[in-house]
């Protein structure tokens, strides 16, 4: 495809202010890369929790992991 002069590759999916687009005949997101985000946000708050105080990781869980979840979740969801 070429728009003015330049070439444009196609691709099967696009990321876009975070949010992954995935081509088709609808709209549709990928969640994956969001999903391995928390995964890693989780993994990562879960292995410096060592002797903490379990409330302590709890607010830092929510503070890593829930910030990363909830990105864009909203566009996700509407239609």
């Amino acid at each position: 495809m070429v728009l003015g002069e330049q070439a444009t590759e196609w691709c099967e999916n696009i990321k876009y202010l975070g949010i992954h687009l995935v081509s088709g005949k609808s709209t549709k997101f990928d969640i994956n890369p969001v999903k391995r985000s928390l995964y890693t946000a989780s993994n990562y708050v879960f292995s410096h929790g060592h002797d903490v105080d379990e409330t302590a990781l709890l607010t830092l869980q929510e503070a890593h992991s829930l910030s990363v979840l909830l990105y864009a979740c909203y566009s996700s969801v509407s239609k």
